[in-house]
């Protein structure tokens, strides 16, 4: 019990530092910094599963597509969660739409889904998603953020690579032909989230 009320305290702790702190992708240094410790924190620290009654969200996810092997020793994999959003606004203006806007409330979901994967070390095929909705159901309503989509990626050497590989995938192809009220994108280890809200 006392671990399951310092796992919520320790959410809460990081939901207000993420508001606190923004998330502007003008400074990627300290996105970078902040993001990893943010990261590094949840991946040692098990979340309890709290669902929230009330009314229902509508959630949509899109079935990930398979992960290809990487075959080039050469590539740096590292790549950011600041450099997949900045191909992601390049791919939308590429085809004539706008950038979506960042939303603070996204990305603290979208780095807690990330430290999920990460800590599976591969895809859950949206299992994680809408009990993470459900957690933070209220402060989801209160923004107004209702209708919720979840993008995933994984083994792509680059942040350019993995929007390519969404972009030609049907259903991810979504992402940059839809207009959204907001989004955020959270990457390490070449795995992608991305949380969006229209």
């Amino acid at each position: 019990m006392t671990k399951t009320v310092s796992s919520i305290l320790f959410l809460l702790i990081i939901a207000s530092l993420s508001f606190v702190a923004g998330y502007s992708y003008k400074n990627q240094e300290l996105i970078k910094g902040y993001g990893d410790k943010v990261l590094r924190a949840i991946k040692d620290s098990k979340t309890a599963q709290v669902v929230i009654k009330g009314p229902p969200i509508n959630v949509k996810t899109v079935r990930p597509a398979a992960s290809q092997p990487i075959q080039s020793n050469n590539v740096t994999k590292n790549w950011t969660g600041p450099q997949f959003w900045d191909e992601i606004s390049n791919k939308r203006r590429e085809i004539g739409l706008s950038p979506i806007p960042s939303n603070e409330t996204l990305c603290t979901l979208a780095a807690i889904r990330l430290a999920e994967l990460r800590r599976l070390e591969r895809l859950d095929d949206h299992n994680g998603f809408k009990p993470l909705i459900d957690k933070y159901k209220e402060d989801l309503q209160q923004a107004d953020l209702l209708s919720l989509f979840e993008f995933l990626t994984s083994g792509a050497p680059t942040a350019k690579e993995a929007v390519a590989g969404l972009f030609n995938t049907m259903g991810h192809r979504a992402l940059f032909t839809e207009v959204y009220k907001g989004g955020c994108a959270y990457a390490a280890d070449t795995f992608g989230v991305v949380i969006t809200s229209k």
